[in-house]
């Protein structure tokens, strides 16, 4: 509008996109205090870890949060599956950790009492030193066999797995052996 002596009247007026921002935000404010308030619900760890089984992860998250974006979404899967995959990993180092103190502390305990060991004794004690020695070794040198490449890692950078296997290594701190992933491919396949 023009005001008296031609000068031009600033009116307060918002755009219609500028009032859908304000009220999204009204309701991503809203969202968050019954989140606070505990009405609405969270999102907790074992929900993340079962959206990875699903075909849609993002649908799964949207209900819960609907004010998240893509990128989150995508962030948050890799995320959740980092975090599987390092602490069924530190599930592996813990084991190897434990038979090498095992093996450590018998080493230790007949260091000292070799000679005095008659040869039966030893011949026992030495099976039972490899016994030890050969699963730490095994332990040592494992790999997860549930996690595969269509194409050679180093054009694509990417590693595609069947998310079932990781959440099964995941709740009992495993690693799945080859002929362990074989047969279930076998199993999957016949379906």
């Amino acid at each position: 509008k023009e005001a008296p002596g031609g000068r031009r009247e600033d009116t307060a007026m918002i755009t219609m996109e500028q009032r859908h921002g304000f009220n999204q935000q009204e309701n991503r404010y809203l969202f968050l205090l019954q989140r606070k308030a505990q009405t609405e619900t969270n999102i907790w760890l074992e929900y993340l870890c079962a959206t990875t089984l699903s075909a849609n992860p993002g649908v799964e998250l949207l209900r819960l949060n609907p004010f998240l974006t893509e990128k989150n979404i995508k962030l948050i899967l890799r995320m959740t599956i980092g975090f599987m995959l390092r602490v069924n990993r530190q599930g592996c180092i813990d084991r190897c950790l434990s038979r090498a103190l095992s093996l450590q502390q018998l080493l230790q305990a007949h260091s000292k009492g070799l000679d005095a060991m008659d040869i039966e004794s030893r011949k026992e004690l030495q099976k039972l030193l490899g016994h030890k020695a050969t699963e730490l070794a095994k332990l040592l040198t494992s790999r997860r066999f549930c996690m595969g490449t269509g194409m050679p890692a180093e054009k694509t950078h990417k590693l595609e797995f069947d998310p079932r296997y990781l959440i099964f290594e995941y709740l009992y701190n495993i690693l799945l052996r080859s002929k362990q992933v074989a047969l279930i491919n076998t199993f999957l396949a016949a379906n």
